[in-house]
């Protein structure tokens, strides 16, 4: 349910998200530092709408919120990083193309394995579950704002 978000958060500022009260976050704050916090959907299109329009916004952080950012601090480690790792090379592995074309040349060898429908559904299958050889998808000003948002550096993954 929560998403996790890239924010530069001063000391003084979990402080006052520990206490309950809320805090300016600075559009410098956006997308920059190490720190990831667990924020509800609402929260989450405050952040995207401060970064679309290049401002900041005042943060009110929930118990919930709270604790799911807590929780997921620990445990990263090798494990976190070799699975963070392999996200990103799929995502430049999708972006590219290059996993379209892996998956199109994977057909044929398949076809002559498994027979032409089981390659057949096979390559729709994975099509279907990872979108690699799906057009894009949206609007172009959807496209515009995604790539916004990406390129901020606010999202875990």
């Amino acid at each position: 349910m929560y998403k996790q978000i890239k924010l530069n958060i001063t000391e003084a500022q979990a402080k006052k998200a520990l206490n309950g009260k809320s805090f300016r976050v600075n559009p410098a704050q956006i997308g920059s530092g190490s720190t990831f916090v667990s924020l509800h959907p609402l929260n989450v299109k405050a952040v995207e709408k401060a970064v679309l329009k290049g401002s900041g916004f005042t943060l009110h952080l929930s118990p919930g919120e709270l604790a799911d950012t807590a929780h997921r601090m620990d445990g990263a480690g090798f494990w976190g990083n070799l699975w963070g790792g392999l996200k990103k090379g799929w995502r430049v592995l999708k972006d590219t193309g290059i996993a379209t074309k892996l998956a199109d040349a994977a057909v044929a060898p398949l076809a002559a394995y498994a027979g032409p429908q089981t390659a057949i559904a096979g390559r729709q299958l994975f099509k279907a579950v990872t979108g690699a050889g799906v057009a894009g998808v949206g609007r172009m000003k959807r496209a515009e704002r995604l790539a916004k948002l990406r390129g901020s550096g606010l999202y875990l993954s």
